[in-house]
């Protein structure tokens, strides 16, 4: 069976693309992506608005369809369905405050639950609606939240993956310069997504993939003040759980990562990355704290992945530890740090 490969034919953007409009378009490989072909009766889609582009497929079982998801212009989205990937019928307009770009579309149960689940639709700016879904009509239940801050974007996520046990894991883009090296930018540690009910309604979660666990090394727990004097390696996965003194307001926590800080503000409910900044949704009890450290990067995630805020940064050369500073109404546990192994062997 051939592979099929459905991109955007961008429009004046080269020499021989010149005075055409951004179309859809597929191409196909009989040897496993080593060659691709593109198909002769392209475009597929024809022009629609201003840049149209980034078609997410995926197929919808119950009504035997392809489903596309297209972006048009400023917040505006749009879905199609085809039988055979060459034949587009436009079913159903979205329009998404605050996002742009690179839709996702994905079904989740809720809670884990076989006997309920919810569609997502999904901006590049990590800004998402929970909805159904009949195959043609996407009816929008919620508003749009977002749960992606930082420099992460135009996450995208697999379907139909091999090996996934029914998981929807989802990689994102991580903007930032690499000086002296020889490639720019880098994407995200893949995460698992799911639906959990909250006080806020149905909210989405991610969290690290399991897969991460093989690249563990030594486990060890630090003090808060014991932290900063250990000798740590490069690559860690960092686990803190930061609380309150009964009865009491405001607060900051300061967490030092090879010379960028984390700054959990309890009175203004925000974490700060850096100079990236991130609302906590509402919780009770102590701020789940998971952190990964990378060479060049930084990736937070709080309440079991209710907020993620990642950042590109290259760190200080002096600074290789991390130090927790507390005032008076924080206090925090145990700090349990793993060293990671590098993926490349």
């Amino acid at each position: 069976p051939p592979l099929v490969c459905i991109y955007t034919a961008a429009g004046g953007t080269s020499r021989q693309s010149e005075n055409h409009k951004f179309t859809q378009c597929i191409a196909f490989s009989h040897d496993r992506g080593r060659t691709w072909e593109k198909y002769g009766g392209n475009p597929v889609l024809e022009h629609i608005a201003a840049n149209n582009r980034d078609p997410k497929v995926i197929w919808h079982e119950p009504t035997g369809r392809w489903v596309m998801a297209l972006y048009l212009e400023e917040n505006d989205y749009a879905l199609f369905t085809s039988p055979n990937l060459i034949d587009w019928v436009r079913c159903c307009d979205l329009n998404i405050p605050g996002t742009t770009e690179c839709p996702d579309i994905f079904v989740l149960p809720v809670d884990s639950s076989p006997h309920e689940s919810k569609w997502v639709f999904w901006g590049a700016s990590g800004d998402y609606v929970i909805g159904s879904f009949d195959g043609r009509q996407f009816e929008i239940e919620s508003r749009p939240r977002r749960f992606q801050y930082g420099r992460s974007y135009a996450a995208q996520s697999w379907s139909d993956m091999p090996f996934s046990d029914g998981r929807r894991i989802q990689i994102a883009w991580l903007r930032g310069d690499k000086p002296d090296m020889p490639f720019n930018q880098q994407m995200t540690f893949p995460t698992e997504l799911a639906l959990r009910n909250t006080s806020d309604g149905i909210r989405m979660f991610a969290e690290p993939v399991k897969e991460l666990e093989a690249l563990n090394g030594r486990k060890q727990t630090f003090s808060p003040s014991d932290l900063q004097t250990a000798e740590l390696g490069e690559l860690l996965d960092v686990r803190v759980a930061i609380a309150a003194a009964e009865g009491s307001s405001g607060g900051k926590a300061v967490v030092n990562i090879r010379g960028t800080s984390l700054v959990y503000d309890r009175g203004k409910g925000t974490l700060q990355l850096g100079t990236d900044s991130a609302p906590l949704p509402y919780f009770n009890g102590p701020l789940e704290l998971r952190i990964l450290v990378d060479r060049s990067s930084l990736e937070v995630f709080a309440q079991k992945g209710a907020l993620t805020l990642g950042i590109a940064m290259v760190p200080e050369k002096a600074s290789t530890g991390i130090a927790l500073e507390l005032d008076g109404n924080l206090d925090a546990g145990m700090v349990e740090i793993v060293e990671l192994v590098s993926s490349w062997r």
